[in-house]
């Protein structure tokens, strides 16, 4: 059987870090990230967390259920790098 891997799964949540990094910067960025992904929204704008890329990567991988050191990876290699994370 073919295991898909995470590659789809690792430039969504690649996305959702730009999203919300944007989002915490621009509250116009925040309302369209609130109407399409309430759930993330929601975990991204707690007031006791500190809005930082370690924090955003890590609510992303959570959101699309990601081991986190794949993510912050394949981020630090870009999307084109065929090596394993």
């Amino acid at each position: 059987m073919h295991w898909r891997g995470d590659g789809l799964r690792l430039s969504a949540a690649d996305r959702d870090v730009k999203r919300i990094k944007a989002a915490w910067k621009n509250p116009a960025a925040a309302e369209e990230l609130a109407a399409s992904d309430p759930d993330l929204w929601a975990a991204a704008s707690r007031n006791n967390i500190t809005r930082t890329v370690s924090k955003a990567v890590e609510l992303a991988a959570a959101y699309r259920d990601l081991n986190e050191r794949k993510l912050t990876n394949y981020r630090r290699r870009g999307p084109k790098d065929r090596r394993r994370s």
